[in-house]
């Protein structure tokens, strides 16, 4: 297997590209829908008025897409940074077990799952770069 490998994959690093970016965009339409849910199921909001007091969390949202898509790296480490920030406020919080699968199962490892995606299609950019350069 090519693990490490040092030569330009171009299929490689569209898979690694579109993989990372479909995680963030699949992650940020389900957390979207939770906060929208939650307001509506438990302050009893109409959406309209769910979705004006929600209007942070979607320009966060769309904001992490728009990052994702243009810069690889930078996203991988908000990513990250998520992922970590999720665990120190689990600890914080002192989730019970049922709230740490949940919040592990969809949302630290898609996020780490991304932006370790980011990473790697980086990479492979660099190598891709470098070879063209070379030739």
């Amino acid at each position: 297997m090519e693990v490490m490998t040092r030569t330009c994959n171009p299929d490689r690093l569209i898979v690694e590209r579109w993989i990372g970016r479909l995680f963030v965009a699949l992650g940020a339409v389900f957390w979207l829908s939770m906060v929208l849910g939650a307001q509506i199921a438990y302050l009893d909001n109409t959406l309209p008025t769910a979705a004006r007091r929600e209007w942070i969390s979607l320009v966060l949202l769309v904001a992490i897409l728009i990052l994702a898509w243009f810069y690889e790296l930078l996203a991988a480490i908000v990513l990250y940074a998520g992922a970590v920030a999720t665990v120190i406020w689990g600890i914080i919080a002192g989730w019970e077990i049922g709230v740490w699968f949940l919040m592990g199962s969809l949302f630290i490892a898609p996020a780490v799952i991304a932006a370790t995606l980011f990473i790697a299609a980086n990479r492979m950019q660099k190598v891709c770069l470098l070879e063209e350069k070379a030739a």
